[in-house]
């Protein structure tokens, strides 16, 4: 029996360069003079071996080598390119104003607005003008992130009380803003944004001049439309609001709180699990109406709007590019293999929008997939001699998942759950099915209104569940890790529990298959 080569992927070394160069000179905060020195050493490099490589016999192990070094140094490359997009994006606004003497900006709304803490919102502005105090007025060219009074951004919405004499804003993308303030004075690092700060005093400090696009002016009245209705479901409106909008504006903050200490932060983040769900409900009813091609077309239009409802959210985003990926993949008659293509997606959206990679929800999203994928799929081989596999997959792919994102956990937050293996398996399923049928019953109340305080009593009662097992799990210890030593700690210890899973992993794998007896000939 001849056994088959198995060839690594060169997307591998590459997404790994593009991680190093992006993460690293982030964390290190290097000047943009730097980068460009880093980008054109890596142009170099690369050069360098693919030129070497042309003079070594193919095939070869230094062959092999060689090529996955440049394309180690190419994603180094890329990854300096995207900080270098990330500095350009996040410059100072380019005006003849003195930034510090601008009291008034004028623009559009690039995101809608996140909660930034208990009182204040934030989202990125596009700038078009700004005025002075003096009341001079200057074009603006460039981007700042508008920190806006919570109270302004909820008194449009529904429970939200007047702060302000002049008509509520609805604070949404593309909205055309006029807004009043100041520039914050301190800016930490060039990969920050500037940030202004609207006046929280006086009875109008913004006003809304219009939208960007139509479609903008659309989504924004889908959404409020959406609100109004969930809002009558109090805290169980709160929780299907923020699964499936994105939003956490009526989220009970107990709830988030021992999602939180529980280790069940990622279900509140619309991800994968959710476009899989749209995706799979769109092509099971395309089969049915036009065929398997037709379904797939169906998939990737329903799974498009739905990002564009819900949000281009960094974890969103990359599982749409994943998607599309993967269909065109298949279309050509290419092998769709998973980690590869999580590789290459993570490349694309680096190169697409570089400021999306940097945040912790990007880097959660890939690290738990990359866990559940790799570091799942060993315990299942190391288990399935006594537990089914589909029995097991729940907590297999939930410890993989948190051995993966530990590292990045540690760094960022602080502050590990291991109760999360076990709560992820629980809650995860309930809060996929709280999603459909929370889904099914708003339908249901947009075609029949009269019933749509029985809907929401229907879907308290899952809420509740979901509720109670997140408070039980947050109940259980975590483990803090706030000095140096336990945060390395903290990122080494998973790791190396993953590689011990692959090696005992490759040692059952090679005892079952049908010619090991032969693999010490």
């Amino acid at each position: 029996m001849v056994r088959r080569k198995k060839i690594v992927p060169p997307v591998y070394p590459a997404a790994l360069g593009a991680a190093a160069a992006l993460y690293g000179a982030s964390y290190a905060r290097f000047s943009s003079f730097v980068v460009c020195i880093l980008l054109l050493l890596s142009f170099v490099i690369f050069c360098a071996f693919r030129i070497i490589r042309q003079f070594i016999p193919q095939n070869t192990k230094i062959s092999t080598i060689l090529l996955f070094a440049a394309f180690f140094f190419a994603g180094i490359g890329s990854g300096s390119l995207a900080l270098l997009r990330i500095q350009d994006e996040n410059r100072l606004p380019v005006t003849l104003a003195s930034v510090q003497d601008i009291r008034s900006v004028e623009g559009f709304l690039a995101q809608d607005p996140a909660p930034w803490g208990p009182r204040v919102y934030r989202a990125r502005f596009t700038l078009v003008s700004c005025e002075r105090s003096d009341g001079a007025f200057f074009s603006a060219d460039g981007d700042c992130m508008l920190s806006i009074p919570a109270a302004l951004v909820r008194e449009a919405l529904p429970g939200g009380i007047r702060v302000s004499k002049a008509i509520a804003v609805n604070y949404s993308q593309g909205l055309h803003l006029k807004v009043r303030g100041s520039f914050a004075r301190n800016r930490r690092s060039v990969n920050e944004a500037a940030v202004f700060i609207v006046d929280g005093e006086g009875q109008s400090p913004a006003s809304a001049l219009g939208w960007h696009a139509p479609f903008d002016r659309a989504r924004a009245g889908m959404r409020l439309s959406l609100v109004r209705i969930l809002y009558d479901w109090k805290d169980a409106g709160g929780f299907l609001l923020a699964l499936i909008a994105g939003s956490r504006d009526y989220l009970d903050q107990g709830l988030a709180d021992d999602f939180r200490l529980s280790g069940l932060s990622h279900v509140l983040a619309l991800s994968g699990t959710h476009l899989s769900l749209v995706g799979l409900l769109a092509i099971r009813t395309g089969r049915r109406v036009g065929g398997k091609r037709f379904s797939v077309y169906l998939a990737l239009l329903a799974m498009f709007a739905f990002v564009w409802f819900a949000g281009a959210s960094p974890s969103l985003s990359r599982a749409l590019i994943f998607a599309v990926l993967m269909a065109v993949v298949k279309t050509l008659g290419f092998e769709a293999k998973v980690l590869p293509l999580l590789g290459a997606t993570s490349l694309i959206q680096m190169l697409l929008d570089p400021a999306s990679t940097v945040s912790l929800a990007f880097q959660l999203s890939v690290a738990a997939l990359w866990g559940i994928l790799t570091f799942g799929e060993y315990i299942l081989d190391l288990t399935e001699r006594w537990v089914p596999r589909r029995l097991f997959y729940g907590v297999s792919a939930s410890a993989g998942a948190q051995l993966m994102t530990a590292p990045v956990i540690a760094f960022s937050i602080g502050v590990l759950a291991p109760s999360g293996i076990i709560a992820s398996c629980i809650v995860s399923p309930l809060s996929s099915v709280y999603l459909v049928a929370g889904s099914a019953l708003l339908f249901l109340a947009a075609l029949i209104p009269p019933l749509a305080g029985f809907f929401g009593y229907a879907l308290d009662a899952i809420y509740r569940s979901i509720a109670y097992c997140a408070h039980v799990f947050a109940r259980f210890p975590v483990v803090e890790v706030q000095v140096l030593p336990a945060i390395i700690a903290a990122s080494i210890i998973p790791i190396a529990v993953g590689l011990a899973l692959l090696w005992l992993s490759a040692g059952s794998r090679i005892r079952r298959s049908p010619d090991g007896g032969f693999a010490r000939l």
